[in-house]
């Protein structure tokens, strides 16, 4: 054996990750590294000094369409950024959280929309307009009867000049807008 991957709940994602290094195993980890900076440093750490690659589990930037965009945004044909707007459209419905023990919680889930779902659309972000300078956000739990928050908004200055929204989620919700009534949502 020369890899472990490692899909357990977030919160156990470096203690195993250490353990894997330790033997001389390469590890590849579902997102986050785990659910603190301290852990995440030190699985990072162990991987370097036990010379063993260490990689997370972000598979949205192999789909074409995202290679495309990266490759347009790296070679300047879409011109200097200025927005860029990311929305998580999904919605977890209350059995997601309630068939699980971890999910929604501080302890082994770290946070609940960011830290789960939304970290995708975050990690695109930051790979297509590169490192950010400041952040401001808002994070609620409106939605579940989870621990952490469901329900966020941040906005992103990024070094580039280029200002970005990343939002989640879209609940099944009813809306009022310019004076209607606009029926619930279900779904994305």
């Amino acid at each position: 054996m020369e890899l472990v991957a490692i899909g357990s709940p977030s919160g156990l994602h470096a203690e195993q990750g250490i353990a894997a290094a330790r033997r001389g195993l390469h590890v590849l980890s579902e997102k986050p590294l785990d659910i603190t900076v301290e852990r995440a440093d030190a699985l990072i750490a162990e991987a370097s000094r036990a010379v063993v690659k260490l990689g997370v589990f972000f598979q949205d930037r192999c789909k074409p369409d995202m290679l495309c965009v990266k490759n347009a945004m790296d070679s300047g044909a879409l011109g200097r950024s200025i927005l860029a707007d990311a929305r998580v459209k999904w919605y977890r419905p209350p059995e997601y959280y309630a068939k699980s023990r971890w999910r929604g919680t501080w302890a082994l889930d770290g946070g609940g929309a960011l830290i789960n779902q939304a970290v995708h659309t975050l990690d695109l972000m930051l790979w297509i307009f590169g490192d950010v300078t400041s952040v401001q956000a808002m994070c609620k739990t409106s939605l579940h009867a989870i621990e952490a928050e469901d329900t966020l908004t941040a906005l992103l200055d990024f070094a580039s000049g280029a200002l970005g929204a990343c939002r989640r989620p879209r609940p099944p919700f009813r809306a009022i807008h310019a004076g209607w009534n606009l029926p619930a949502r279900k779904g994305p």
